[in-house]
């Protein structure tokens, strides 16, 4: 993934990071946000994609199903603690 970005638009141009989780497989075409923790994909996946050396400076939004203020607090701490901002 990383090689196509350099070689095709470059990671200087990305501006923003939209980081979520899904409940569908890859190729499902389904939009259906999970918690970062509970969907198809990995965290510690997720992890490592925003904490990759061309990632770690690119500002993040972070998407997730509708859930209480509080969870959506435990998800937001839980990325910062991955770039060791608490």
């Amino acid at each position: 993934f990383f090689a196509k970005v350099a070689d095709t638009i470059g990671f200087d141009r990305i501006a923003l990071l939209h980081l979520n989780n899904t409940h569908g497989q890859a190729g499902s075409c389904l939009d259906r946000h999970a918690l970062l923790d509970k969907g198809s994909i990995e965290l510690e996946a997720l992890q490592a994609f925003v904490l990759h050396p061309k990632m770690m400076h690119i500002p993040i939004i972070m998407e997730l199903p509708p859930v209480a203020p509080e969870q959506e607090a435990e998800h937001l701490r839980l990325v910062r603690e991955w770039h060791g901002t608490l």
